[in-house]
């Protein structure tokens, strides 16, 4: 699923592959969190060229810090 959300997002399909980063994310997938809040942040967006789709501060303060919860959770067993 993670390559398909890079594959949608290589080819300008952001909110489809928003779709995909948030259900890994919501699983606990660190990696997809941190995509889904960079997709949100006006600063990454403008730096990858992305135009057209607004940049959301809460949103992607919201998955940085789940991005970081995530990456300092223990490994399971």
């Amino acid at each position: 699923m993670l390559r398909r959300a890079e594959e949608l997002q290589a080819i300008g399909d952001l909110s489809g592959a928003r779709l995909f980063y948030e259900r890994l994310a919501l699983s606990g997938h660190k990696q997809a969190a941190l995509a889904l809040a960079r997709s949100y942040d006006a600063a990454w967006l403008r730096r990858n060229g992305v135009v057209g789709v607004p940049g959301d501060a809460q949103r992607a303060a919201y998955w940085y810090e789940r991005a970081a919860t995530l990456a300092e959770a223990p490994a399971k067993p």
